[in-house]
């Protein structure tokens, strides 16, 4: 009687990242690219995040303004501070990290809340973000939040490989899906003379939410 070979999970082949792989040879590097704040910052940050989530929760109308379509990105750095986003990700972590307390793989949804820090005089914008759990982001409470990549393209998959004197970190992630909720002070101003915002592309002329 032959041996039943286990089912492989679409996420483990890499045809479901495109091709990605522990042995794809893309290039390792000491640390994640694009914009991160320091831990203090980070703090700054996550406690404006929270409070403009919270508001923005206790509102009635919550109603997404744009969908991004696939190959769309977000650029966090052409948004105003205040503007909100959710979004689905789904993550493979490849390496075999012991310390990880988490599965190798999820698919989860959050909040996006684009928040300012200053760095050697200048003013950078990042995302935090928190689960959409209604059991950890309401309009009463919400749990801490993460810094997270400040760009995302839609439905494109990154390939992260980090080594360093804290380890060997791998992964492989995707944007399904990524929704604009609320832009933050000063998009509508600029909007309204007509200056043309690369990442949003026409959504002033479709208000409601349409995958390209």
């Amino acid at each position: 009687m032959s041996e039943k070979l286990p089912e492989v999970e679409s996420y483990q082949l890499p045809e479901y990242w495109e091709g990605h792989s522990k042995d794809d040879g893309c290039q390792w590097r000491e640390s994640s690219g694009g914009e991160w704040a320091s831990f203090c910052q980070e703090m700054r940050a996550d406690s404006y995040g929270r409070k403009t989530l919270k508001e923005f929760l206790g509102l009635v109308d919550k109603e997404p303004i744009r969908m991004l379509g696939k190959g769309e990105l977000f650029d966090a750095s052409q948004f105003s501070e205040g503007t909100i986003i959710k979004y689905e990700q789904e993550v493979f972590y490849l390496d075999d990290d012991k310390r990880r307390k988490f599965p190798s793989y999820s698919c989860r949804e959050f909040w996006g809340v684009v928040c300012g820090y200053e760095n050697k005089g200048q003013r950078k914008q990042i995302v935090m973000r928190y689960s959409t759990s209604p059991y950890m982001s309401t309009a009463r409470s919400i749990f801490r939040g993460m810094q997270t990549n400040s760009s995302m393209r839609v439905g494109r998959v990154s390939h992260e490989r980090i080594k360093n004197r804290n380890g060997v970190f791998e992964s492989v992630a995707r944007v399904n899906r990524l929704e604009l909720f609320k832009f933050g002070s000063g998009v509508r101003e600029k909007a309204k003379k007509g200056i043309r915002l690369s990442s949003i592309g026409s959504f002033f002329r479709k208000p409601h939410p349409k995958a390209v």
